[in-house]
């Protein structure tokens, strides 16, 4: 017979439970869990004691377009352009892995200084430009036959007229009140 086991009416007691718990598992030996050793065990009882600020759950910070940033996502870095994978957050800023110098490491970012979307800038409009209708659209490039493509035009020329459009959008947008 399996004994059920209740949480305690409060989380500060719940907490004390757990705590005492790990605790036993913090001697000498490995940890009463599976997955953790003496030290983390310890570590662990240490957190349960104490609690968290705000009675739960840390806020994951915000990212410039407004999502939250989980560790194990992929953002943009507004002001470089690349990509980068979340390593972990830290209060308002987040933790991508660093390249400098050939050099591995770890640098720390303003969450609203990374998105999730790809930003825009004067580069990547210009190298759409160059590759034509058939990159933009269709990610191959365009032959101009148009027999069996699935673009949105009917004919080069009309992709060419419907990709300098959307790209003029994204020009004026990108220059804002700079025009």
């Amino acid at each position: 017979m399996v004994e059920e086991t209740k949480q305690p009416a409060s989380n500060a007691a719940w907490r004390a439970d757990m705590a005492r718990h790990l605790r036993r598992g913090a001697g000498d030996g490995p940890g009463s869990l599976a997955f953790v050793n003496a030290e983390e065990s310890a570590m662990l009882a240490d957190v349960l004691e104490q609690g968290c600020p705000g009675e739960g759950f840390m806020a994951l910070p915000v990212a410039a377009d407004g999502e939250p940033v989980r560790p194990g996502q992929v953002v943009w870095l507004l002001d470089e352009g690349d990509r980068r994978g979340v390593v972990g957050v830290r209060g308002k800023s987040v933790i991508v892995p660093s390249f400098d110098g050939g050099a591995w490491g770890y640098r720390i970012v303003a969450a609203g200084s990374v998105s999730h979307e790809r930003p825009e800038s004067w580069g990547r409009i210009a190298a759409e430009l160059r590759g034509g209708p058939g990159p933009f659209f269709l990610g191959v490039p365009c032959s101009g036959l148009c027999s069996g493509c699935t673009g949105p035009g009917v004919s080069e020329p009309d992709c060419w007229q419907i990709m300098a459009t959307k790209l003029a959008d994204r020009i004026e947008a990108l220059a804002g009140d700079g025009r």
